[in-house]
């Protein structure tokens, strides 16, 4: 998959940052469903008031029954997208920023292609 950088041309190295903001996105609906759950009724009933917008408020089961939806929505989405790469995604710890890493592996990969290899596999004693 390639993907823009900033003020170059096409890379081949993917910038996932958005799988961060998946993984709070689906963390707030968790939290949202949770905190519906340990309110007492008055409070909860309050709490669902403010969320209705000039019309009747919304029942705790449905407002729990869309975060858990949004939850599973996200998750699958962000399991299919990591699924369907050509590679296992990999990630850097090291200390330099993102960009200094897309443009070393930039780098390296524009200097010569290495093809594709197979680890042989070890042979067994006595086979």
């Amino acid at each position: 998959m390639l993907s823009r950088g900033e003020g170059r041309g096409l890379s081949r190295f993917l910038r996932v940052g958005f799988i961060e903001e998946r993984l709070a996105q689906i963390a707030r609906a968790g939290e949202f469903a949770a905190a519906l759950v340990d309110m007492d009724e008055t409070a909860r009933r309050r709490f669902l008031a403010r969320l209705a917008e000039d019309g009747e408020p919304p029942s705790a089961q449905d407002e729990i029954t869309r975060a858990l939806r949004t939850i599973v929505r996200l998750s699958k989405d962000t399991s299919r997208f990591l699924a369907n790469l050509p590679c296992q995604p990999l990630l850097y710890t090291g200390p330099e920023s993102t960009d200094t890493v897309v443009r070393h592996l930039e780098y390296l990969v524009g200097k010569e292609p290495v093809a594709a290899t197979r680890t042989p596999r070890r042979r067994r004693r006595g086979a």
